[in-house]
């Protein structure tokens, strides 16, 4: 979709597969913190053809605190406080060919966000509803040389920054049974472009901001928990509306365990 929001075919995108493991850890009742390392596999689909390799991307880590405590009877939800930074440990320049196999975007990134959770009894099954709103802005900005994930040539020397993001949204799980359950999330997601300045050649100066892009994406999934301690998740999401975004149709597995 265009910065109309008008939608158009797309000529040899990218493809990927993507591995995120979620790692959290209680410090106290009130507050955690969590690990979110990603791996992926993209390639480039031209005509059928197009290769990649294994990358790495950043690492977000983030402490949670929850400053407000659930009271079902009172309708009173729990409301959580998240912030961290997430690590450039993805490669995202001195790439080989083209961005496509970028893991990162150089930058030290602030991450903060309010969550809401609350779960009410309907019928006798669980409903659980789920909002948050988040805020990602880059510290600083990230070195470049060469082909990197900003699209700078093989020539260029210079400074890139990724542009301030955020999503909000709203879950909503209802369990059918104890071992199925049905969810959906809808959630609208926005960026700035990101601010290149530099070199090509050491001559020719180039300083140029991207396209601010934003969607509505829905995700509808089942879950399945064979255990208290262990479950699956599959589903499916698609941005319906947006403007400089690319409208696609991502599965998602997720396998849940809690010990």
């Amino acid at each position: 979709m265009d910065a109309f929001g008008h939608k158009g075919p797309i000529y040899g995108g990218t493809q990927s597969i993507v591995n995120t493991t979620l790692v959290k850890y209680g410090i106290t009742n009130h507050l955690s913190v969590q690990l979110h390392p990603e791996f992926f596999y993209k390639w480039r689909s031209t005509y059928g053809n197009g290769g990649g390799q294994p990358r790495v991307g950043d690492l977000p880590l983030d402490f949670i605190w929850r400053f407000v405590n659930p009271n079902e009877s009172r309708l009173i939800p729990a409301v959580m406080l998240q912030s961290g930074i997430s690590f450039p440990t993805g490669r995202y320049d001195h790439l080989n060919s083209d961005k496509t196999n970028a893991g990162g975007n150089g930058n030290y990134v602030f991450r903060a966000a309010l969550v809401t959770q609350s779960t009410y009894r309907i019928a006798g099954h669980a409903l659980r509803v789920r909002g948050w709103a988040n805020i990602r802005k880059s510290v600083g900005d990230a070195e470049i040389h060469g082909i990197s994930s900003y699209g700078t040539s093989k020539d260029f020397i210079g400074h890139a920054e990724t542009g301030t993001s955020g999503e909000g949204g709203i879950a909503v799980e209802y369990g059918i049974n104890q071992r199925w359950v049905l969810a959906c999330d809808v959630a609208r997601d926005w960026s700035y472009g990101s601010k290149v300045k530099g070199y090509n050649n050491a001559v020719d100066y180039v300083e140029k901001k991207g396209q601010g892009s934003g969607a509505w994406v829905v995700a509808p999934a089942v879950e399945y928990n064979w255990s208290a301690r262990y479950g699956i998740i599959a589903g499916v999401s698609t941005p319906f509306w947006g403007r400089n975004t690319t409208e696609s149709l991502s599965g998602q597995v997720a396998f849940d365990m809690v010990f």
